[in-house]
């Protein structure tokens, strides 16, 4: 323990905790991980790795091909649940709350186990915007209205243009 009362060691379990959650995350969503290893078997098809394909030039080149992968993921991101290390990062936070939560994922689980101190470094999966318009939609309304993957890209409700979703993709910049 140290001479501030412990907070060095609290840190350190949120940190170690954090990793834990980001290590178990596919193991534990054991329903799901059919249909995301699929999505990332075809990509081997494409001849593309992920990065390239979920990429920001990928995307304003073929948004179709970049989509046809986002949609099968995001897919297994909706129905998936959170796992026992996000619910006990949640129970952390309840009990110590100077406690907060960084991750790079974009599933949203943190936010489904009831974590409130977050930072989404990269987005989240839930929302989805506009591109030309900027207007903002939640994603799982899209995600359970379609049973398949779309033959084109979604197009916004609003002005009929382009839709993405609001992630960082790779090769984008996190925002400041």
């Amino acid at each position: 323990v140290s001479a501030n009362g412990g907070n060095w060691l609290e840190s350190r379990m949120a940190h170690l905790a954090g990793q834990f959650a980001g290590i178990l995350q596919v193991e534990t969503t054991a329903d799901n991980v059919g249909q995301l290893q699929s999505a990332l078997a075809a990509l081997a098809d494409e001849g593309l790795a992920i990065e390239e394909i979920l990429s920001a030039t990928t995307f304003a080149r073929q948004p179709e091909l970049t989509w046809k992968y986002l949609w099968q993921i995001g897919v297994a991101c909706a129905a998936a649940a959170p796992n026992a290390a996000h619910l006990a990062l949640a129970e952390l936070e309840r009990r110590k709350p100077n406690v907060w939560v960084i991750t790079q994922n974009v599933d949203g689980l943190h936010r489904a186990a009831g974590t409130q101190h977050l930072v989404e470094l990269r987005g989240h999966a839930l929302d989805l915007f506009g591109t030309a318009c900027r207007q903002r939609f939640e994603v799982g309304d899209l995600f359970r209205a379609e049973t398949e993957t779309p033959e084109f890209h979604p197009l916004c409700w609003e002005c009929g243009g382009g839709v993405r979703l609001d992630v960082v993709l790779f090769e984008g910049l996190l925002p400041d």
